[in-house]
């Protein structure tokens, strides 16, 4: 396995073991990312995503931030519609990191 691969094994099942202990704060911070997309346009911008992910404390480094927004901007717009964060959320696999 590369260090890479390794490294994003890490940081997905880092991710997956923080989603699966919010429970019900998960409705929290879907309504925190509502109030954050200033527009209702269904997106969120890098900078918005990791604001909510370091206000519900996942214990992520802005690099892995940035790599967990890059995954989920889908269609490269440099920002991350609702649609994909909130399959993230609620997948029990929320991340493929070793594809990016």
């Amino acid at each position: 396995m590369s260090q890479k691969s390794k490294a994003d094994r890490i940081l997905s099942d880092s991710i997956r073991l923080k989603i699966n202990s919010l429970g019900p704060q998960i409705s929290q911070i879907r309504q925190y990312l509502w109030d954050l997309d200033g527009n209702k346009s269904g997106k969120i911008t890098y900078d918005e995503l990791e604001e909510c992910l370091t206000r519900f404390s996942f214990g992520l480094k802005k690099n892995e931030m940035r790599r967990v927004a890059r995954t989920l901007d889908q269609d490269g717009s440099g920002s991350v519609k609702y649609t994909n964060l909130f399959n993230f959320f609620d997948n029990e696999h929320p991340l493929g990191l070793s594809d990016i």
